[in-house]
């Protein structure tokens, strides 16, 4: 039975001119993440990333950690969404706003709420991406062989109900849980279908 990694992105560069590249920090969680995921016995993973440079770089950081020789192919619905472009579109003033968290808060909260979102893809629209990308993965891998997708923390929720969503139908042959140690830097690995 397939397994699938959603691994998140290492540390960006909050801080520097260019916030989508991997920080020393997240250079070295791209690693430590390798060395767990080749510690855990995958069988020849298919590595794939969103197209995001922090996404594309841990990709290969924690492949080249792992001792995983297939290259990364990109897939643009694994990617985050645009949250300069969501703060120039919901942001008000930041009268009262405490801090850019809370900013990126109010502007999601108003994204969600905007059933129209004529001006930029809607919730809904960024929702359904990252569980197609998912499904057709988890249809493409073959008995025997492992994935690796290294994601954003926007599509990585959406990824996890539809695991969670396949636990409760039942209908599906898709299993879901936690990975463990709790600790991990990634949130949920997905079995694939037993065939």
């Amino acid at each position: 039975m397939p397994l699938i990694c959603l691994v998140r992105h290492g540390q960006a560069s909050a801080a520097a001119q260019d916030y989508d590249a991997l920080s020393g920090l997240g250079r070295a969680q791209a690693a430590v993440v390798g060395r767990e995921l080749a510690r855990r016995g995958l069988r020849d993973p298919h590595i794939v990333s969103g197209t995001l440079t922090r996404q594309r770089d841990t990709a290969r950081l924690l492949a080249q950690a792992a001792g995983f020789t297939r290259p990364v192919r990109e897939d643009a619905r694994w990617n985050e969404y645009d949250h300069q472009a969501l703060l120039a579109r919901y942001a008000k003033p930041p009268q009262g706003v405490r801090s850019a968290q809370e900013l990126i808060d109010r502007a999601l909260t108003a994204w969600m709420a905007d059933t129209a979102a004529t001006d930029g893809e809607s919730w809904a629209d960024f929702a359904r991406t990252p569980a197609a990308a998912l499904a057709a993965l988890t249809d493409s891998l073959d008995r025997g062989r492992d994935a690796v997708v290294v994601t954003s923390a926007g599509p990585l929720p959406r990824s996890a109900a539809r695991c969670c969503h396949c636990l409760r139908s039942r209908s599906s042959r898709s299993t879901a849980w936690p990975s463990t140690p709790p600790s991990a830097p990634w949130s949920w690995a997905h079995r694939g279908p037993a065939s």
